[in-house]
């Protein structure tokens, strides 16, 4: 305190709310070590994964749905969907790298980025765990950017609905993987996306 070094954390709460401020503490300060908070780097976190990140996606996707598939997010079938896998490795806002070319995204979610969950759940490991639900937001918004369904409406709708449903199902299992981080922002994706409360 003497140093003047000390952040009141209700100060950063008032600005973005609970779910900001336990998102920084878990996913940026090192579950097993010391971290560094500063109100500026909250600043951008809020930035880049709030309003860029899910807000975004949000915005973005609902859109997509709206205009593209007539308001319904509707499975296509697996013949159109193999057309739009995931193509090649896919840099992450946390740094690294998903090796998932050639995944159908949604088993990718359960499979890669859920078992990966689970095992940062088992060890307690709070801030990998928070990092598998980053990523797969990050994969969405690049998936999305990769596939260019605002492109193939025009030319081949029934792709381009394949891509909406992918990137909706990417987003949404990133969501459902950061819900214990970020109860409150999860709730509010479900309402928009009419998916019932967990």
């Amino acid at each position: 305190k003497t140093l003047g070094n000390v952040v009141d954390p209700m100060e950063a709460m008032n600005r973005h709310g609970a779910d900001v401020l336990r998102n920084f503490l878990i996913a940026e300060i090192p579950t097993f070590s010391d971290g560094d908070f500063t109100l500026d780097r909250f600043e951008e976190l809020y930035e880049a994964r709030f309003v860029n990140g899910i807000g975004n996606l949000t915005s973005r996707i609902a859109t997509m749905i709206e205009k593209y598939a007539d308001g319904v997010l509707a499975r296509p079938s697996d013949e159109v969907l193999s057309t739009v896998r995931i193509e090649r490795t896919i840099g992450t806002v946390t740094g690294g790298t998903l090796e998932a070319s050639g995944e159908d995204p949604a088993t990718y979610i359960r499979d890669v980025l859920g078992a990966e969950w689970k095992r940062a759940l088992n060890e307690g490991n709070t801030q990998q765990l928070a990092r598998a639900g980053w990523d797969a937001c990050d994969l969405a918004n690049q998936y999305i950017q990769e596939h260019k369904p605002f492109s193939l409406i025009t030319t081949e709708p029934e792709r381009a609905k394949a891509v909406v449903w992918n990137a909706a199902m990417l987003f949404l299992g990133g969501v459902e993987l950061l819900s214990p981080v970020i109860p409150e922002v999860a709730t509010r994706v479900r309402k928009i996306f009419g998916l019932p409360e967990q």
